[in-house]
C-alpha cells in the first residue's frame, strides 16, 4: 500500500491504515514510501487531521521498532532555477521532518536528503505530471 498525501494549504488526502503496535508484523504498506506533494514553489504546509493520525499511527509503530529510522528526500519539479530546485527540495524536507518531531518522533531518527530535479517520476511536461516532481518521499527503514 503506498501512502499520499497532497500538500495544498489545508486539503491533504490519505487512504491508509495500520495495525496495532502489539502485532508482531510489520503494519501493511509502512515499510513503503509515503509521498507528500506540494504545490509549485511550496514548502510550507498545515498539518490536517488525517496526518497526524498518520503519524501518531507511525510513532506508536517507531516506539515499538527502536531500530527503525525514518528517510525523507525531497524533490523538485524540471524549473528553470536549479539553485532554487535545490533549495526547495531541501526546504520540503525539513518542513516533514519539523512536522514528525512535531508529532513526537525524535529528529535523532529522521535522516534528510535532497535531489532537486534529479530522479523525476513524471512522464511528460504536463502540469499534471510535473506536479508529480514536487514532492517529499518518506521511507520507514
Amino acid at each position: 500500500m503506498k501512502y499520499t498525501f497532497i500538500i495544498a494549504m489545508i486539503m491533504m488526502m490519505c487512504s491508509a491504515s495500520f495495525l496495532s503496535a502489539s502485532q508482531s508484523t510489520d503494519p501493511p504498506g509502512i515499510n513503503t514510501e509515503v509521498n507528500f506533494y506540494f504545490p509549485k514553489n511550496v514548502y510550507h504546509f498545515l498539518i490536517a487531521e488525517n496526518i497526524q493520525e498518520y503519524y501518531s499511527d507511525l510513532k506508536v509503530y517507531l516506539d515499538a521498532n527502536q531500530d527503525k529510522q525514518i528517510e525523507l528526500t525531497g524533490f523538485a519539479d524540471d524549473g528553470k532555477n536549479p539553485a532554487w530546485n535545490e533549495r526547495v527540495s531541501k526546504y520540503r524536507a525539513r518542513k516533514v521532518r519539523d512536522s514528525l518531531v512535531k508529532a513526537g518522533i525524535s529528529k535523532d531518527r529522521i535522516k534528510i536528503d535532497y535531489k532537486g530535479k534529479e530522479m523525476p517520476i513524471a512522464q511528460d511536461d504536463s502540469p499534471e505530471e510535473l506536479a508529480k516532481n514536487r514532492r517529499v518521499e518518506l521511507r520507514v527503514l
